[in-house]
Order: C-alpha cells, then sequence, then structure tokens
C-alpha cells in the first residue's frame, strides 16, 4: 500500500502529466502499443474505465470497454480531418477527475451519462493522439488500441475476482484519481 501511494506521487508530480507533448513522429506498431504507458492520463482514464466496467449493471461488461475504444478511433480520425477541437486536454483532465469521483461515489450510474462520459474523453484522448502524430499514423493507432483494451482487460479482471473489500480499493484508487485529475488540469 505504501509503495502504491509512492509510485503514484512519483506520477503525479512528474512534469510530463499529459502524454500529449506534440507533434510525435512514429514510425511503428510499437509506439502506438507504449503510448498508453507514457502518460498517467492515459493509465488512470484505462483503469478507471476498467473499475467502472466491473461495478456498471445498466449495460453488459463489454459494452463500456467497447464504446471507449471505437469512440478513440473516432477521435482520432476525426483529428485527421480539417475539424479542429480545441481544449482537448482540458475535456481530459475532467473527465478524469468525473471518473475518479464516480468511483468514489460507489454509487450505482445512470447509464447513459456513464456512456456519454466515456465516449467524450475517449473521443478527446483519440483526437489528441491523431493531432500529434505524424507518420504512420495506423499503424500508431492499432498499437494504442491494443495496448488500451489490454490495460483495460487487466483491470477489469483483477477488479472482477476481487475480495469484498473491492468497492473499498476503487473508492481509493478513486481518489487518487480524481487527484490527478485536478493536478492535469492546472498544469493544462
Amino acid at each position: 500500500k505504501n509503495t502504491l501511494l509512492k509510485i503514484t506521487f512519483l506520477f503525479i508530480f512528474s512534469s510530463a502529466c499529459q502524454a500529449h507533448t506534440g507533434q510525435l513522429m512514429v514510425n511503428s506498431w510499437w509506439q502506438g502499443l507504449l503510448h498508453p504507458l507514457t502518460g498517467i492520463d492515459h493509465l488512470v482514464t484505462l483503469i478507471a474505465i476498467g473499475m467502472l466496467t466491473t461495478r456498471n449493471k445498466h449495460h453488459k461488461k463489454p459494452v463500456l470497454p467497447l464504446v471507449f475504444l471505437l469512440s478513440m478511433v473516432f477521435g482520432f480520425t476525426l483529428s485527421r480531418s480539417s475539424l479542429a477541437l480545441d481544449f482537448t486536454e482540458q475535456i481530459i483532465a475532467i473527465a478524469v477527475i468525473m471518473l475518479g469521483g464516480w468511483l468514489v461515489s460507489g454509487k450505482q450510474l445512470n447509464g447513459a451519462l456513464l456512456l456519454f462520459t466515456i465516449s467524450g474523453v475517449a473521443i478527446a484522448h483519440g483526437y489528441a493522439h491523431g493531432a500529434e502524430v505524424v507518420g504512420a499514423a495506423m499503424y500508431y493507432l492499432s498499437g494504442s488500441i491494443v495496448s488500451a483494451f489490454l490495460l483495460i482487460l487487466v483491470t477489469l479482471l483483477a477488479f472482477k475476482y476481487a475480495s469484498p473489500a473491492k468497492n473499498k480499493i476503487q473508492s481509493i484508487f478513486g481518489m487518487i484519481i480524481s487527484a490527478i485529475g485536478f493536478i492535469c488540469l492546472l498544469q493544462v
């Protein structure tokens, strides 16, 4: 528990809260695969999606991760067009705060609101990825999708079979996730 807190604070107070730092020259699938691991906003969003999926009773379990991944692809595609989406990093940070808050609350969430929020943050993430990529964009996108799927799946499985303390653990993670979202928002 102590080690987890130390690692979390290291990530929180590192200089690069967001992984979207501008133009990124990509030439491989591996860069996309590793990208969700390079920014704390990615990690906490994907962990939150996995945890919220285990708590959700409004939809079949695969719906939330599937909506997230498809919306991320849509956002990536949107960024490749001439349409500009402003305040992408702010949207991501606010959504991280909301996702963490929902985990803290421990309540059953309104299915439509949850889907709307998840798709919105995924579109923003996908847009941010696509806007910064120069080069082999489709390889990068496919690697990023695989990595995001695996992170959600690992979290989902870890919390699906967790002990009765699952809700308390999710609440603690929710506080950490919301704090990270606030710090990311301040850095934008």
